[in-house]
C-alpha cells in the first residue's frame, strides 16, 4: 500500500514537471510570434512599403 502512494505521488509530481515545461514552451512561442507580428507590421506601416497593403478601392 506504501509503494502504491508512492508511486502515485512520484506520477502526479512528474505530471506537474511536465505541465510546467508545456506551458514554458507554449510561452516562449507566443513570444515568438508576437515578436514576428510586430516586426511585419512595422515594416507594413513604413512609408516606402504603403504599396504593400491591401485597399479596398
Amino acid at each position: 500500500m506504501v509503494l502504491l502512494g508512492g508511486l502515485m505521488l512520484a506520477d502526479r509530481a512528474s505530471d506537474g514537471v511536465i505541465s510546467a515545461a508545456f506551458q514554458r514552451d507554449s510561452s516562449d512561442a507566443r513570444d515568438a510570434a508576437e515578436t514576428g507580428v510586430t516586426r511585419i507590421v512595422g515594416e507594413l506601416n513604413r512609408p516606402q512599403n504603403c504599396g504593400l497593403l491591401a485597399k479596398k478601392n
